[in-house]
């Protein structure tokens, strides 16, 4: 074993000793043994494993059969009419049996951690706002079921609170599905970033994944690296599409969706986006098929 021994005088340079045969180590005396009482060794081994905190993390099952509207990035009171309003004529004439609100329908500009503009509507005016909206697409619908997904700006909320009022974060009515009136219209709340699964197809709003979806080719890529199975999400606000084989020749594919809110918002007027929303039918087993639109110059194309 060789070790460095610092030389003494004006140059103070290390020189290299040898001390072989030399334990640099000292001996560890041995462990002394300490025999456990009898009675306190059968009370260790009669306890039990404790139980665990943890919660579940199941999909929201959809089986109903037929047309389903998803239609993500509403970001209410931000909303375009004209989008909203082709989707929901659309709807009607295929006969839809429900509706997916893909996350993001509020757009809780108030109570976010960006900067606030002071000429934004209240939160309480937007929440206002979207009763009006879901309202409207209940008496356009009335016989289509109804789910609303939480997507990163619905997030907000419970953020705020836990930020600048935990005393109140899970107290009765202070949460999304209570402050839209969902029971009154019916509606269906999906937390806990869960994934949607619409017969075969997997739904997502697509803040799910760490870092989100993207892609340098397209958002639908981008998610399908991600997903590694079907599957259709917002977010992006971006209508794509991506397709591909497994290595067992099964067909896969992943989609994104256009956006229905206002495409030049203030903080990031230059951006990609697009209107749009999807059909999406599926049958009693679940087999599904996407049409996937988008929404330009007044027209679906």
């Amino acid at each position: 074993m060789w070790i460095a021994k610092e030389e003494t005088g004006a140059n103070r340079l290390p020189s290299f000793v040898s001390q072989r045969g030399t334990s640099m180590a000292k001996k560890t005396p041995p462990t002394k043994r300490v025999r456990m009482p009898a009675a306190k060794q059968e009370t260790i081994e009669a306890a039990g494993l404790p139980d665990a905190h943890r919660e579940e993390y199941t999909p929201h099952t959809i089986t109903t059969p037929g047309t389903w509207l998803i239609l993500s990035d509403i970001h209410c009171p931000y909303h375009d009419r004209t989008t909203i309003e082709l989707a929901v004529r659309e709807a009607k004439r295929r006969g839809v049996v429900g509706v997916i609100l893909n996350g993001d329908t509020l757009d809780s500009h108030e109570v976010s951690r960006h900067d606030k503009d002071p000429s934004a509507p209240r939160y309480v005016e937007e929440i206002a706002t979207c009763r009006k909206l879901l309202a409207y697409i209940r008496g356009q619908l009335p016989a289509a079921e109804m789910v609303l997904k939480e997507g990163n700006h619905e997030e907000r909320l419970g953020a705020y609170i836990i930020q600048r009022a935990p005393a109140l974060f899970g107290l009765e009515g202070i949460d999304i599905p209570a402050l839209l009136h969902l029971a009154d219209i019916g509606a269906e709340w999906i937390t806990g970033r869960r994934v949607i699964a619409l017969g075969k197809l997997n739904v997502i709003h697509g803040h799910e994944f760490p870092g989100g979806c993207t892609s340098p080719v397209n958002p639908a890529r981008g998610l399908y690296l991600k997903a590694r199975s079907v599957a259709i999400c917002g977010h992006h606000h971006q209508t794509s599409e991506h397709h591909a084989r497994n290595i067992r020749a099964r067909p896969e594919a992943a989609w994104s969706l256009g956006c229905a809110c206002f495409l030049f918002p203030r903080y990031m007027p230059l951006n990609n986006w697009n209107h749009g929303f999807a059909f999406a039918e599926i049958d009693a087993r679940g087999e599904f098929s996407v049409d996937n639109k988008r929404v330009f110059g007044g027209k679906i194309v």
